[in-house]
């Protein structure tokens, strides 16, 4: 008997299962009304685009093996609901810069209806089309276009799009400190047991290295020591021969004079 226990969910519910089923209904629908009748083009075309687009979403499955590879799924659904209230917070300023560019704009093509007025603020967030709406703008109110302008840009770009990078770091510190928790002890006492083992072996390089040191300084003071003695011995031998030599001399001159004593 298989029983699902209460502490494993997603071992059994995993979302890229219902992607994949997903999937799979859509591009089986789309394949069965083209079969069945060609003219409706347009319905067939949208479920095996869906179809196909839910099915490549399914190749996220084979890849959450490996962390680095999965990062941007697991970041992503780690931070939706902390995503979703950031954007329900963003939505309001947008929609009053919307509706505010609409009212007063409108004379310019890129301001001329709220969705056009959305897709130029979008496209202004990433950087598109900065130069063209500063023109259109100062044709129609020189210093409230400008206002406008530099305070959207400098709100959405320096301000919302670096707190939501932001909230996405805080984000992976979070996962990678939990990762290394749940990895429990044993892996977390790794990094120390090999910071252990390379300290012991630099200790035993060290002694190594000392004995080494300490037996060439022996053997240097060994050699030294011998040449002194040699050089002592030579001195010594020296000394002796030149006593011996005094002594011989003193004995002939106390010889001499013995014989010429005796003569007189």
């Amino acid at each position: 008997k298989v029983l699902i226990k209460a502490k494993q969910p997603k071992r059994w519910f995993n979302p890229l299962n219902f992607l994949s089923l997903i999937g799979n209904i859509l591009q089986i629908s789309g394949s069965a009304l083209h079969l069945g009748d060609a003219r409706q083009r347009y319905s067939t075309h949208l479920l095996i685009g869906f179809g196909c687009f839910f099915s490549w979403l399914n190749i996220l499955r084979y890849l959450q093996y490996d962390p680095n590879y999965f990062f941007m799924y697991s970041a992503l659904s780690k931070s939706l609901p902390t995503g979703i209230r950031f954007m329900i917070g963003i939505v309001p300023i947008f929609l009053a810069y919307s509706f505010f560019a609409t009212a007063v704009f409108w004379a310019s093509q890129r301001f001329q209806s709220v969705s056009q007025t959305m897709y130029t603020l979008f496209s202004l967030i990433n950087g598109d089309g900065i130069y063209l709406s500063f023109c259109d703008l100062m044709s129609i109110n020189f210093c409230l276009g400008q206002l406008f302008l530099y305070s959207f840009i400098i709100l959405f770009i320096c301000v919302v799009q670096n707190l939501f990078m932001s909230m996405l770091t805080k984000i992976q510190s979070e996962d990678r400190k939990t990762e290394g928790e749940k990895r429990g002890p044993e892996t977390a006492a790794k990094p120390l047991e090999a910071k252990k083992d390379a300290a012991q072996q630099a200790i035993k390089q060290q002694e190594k290295g000392f004995l080494e040191q300490k037996k060439a300084n022996m053997i240097l003071w060994l050699n030294e020591a011998q040449e002194a003695n040699e050089k002592a011995q030579k001195q010594f031998d020296k000394t002796t021969q030149l006593e011996i030599e005094m002594a011989y001399k003193r004995m002939l001159l106390s010889v001499k004079q013995e014989l010429e004593q005796q003569l007189k």
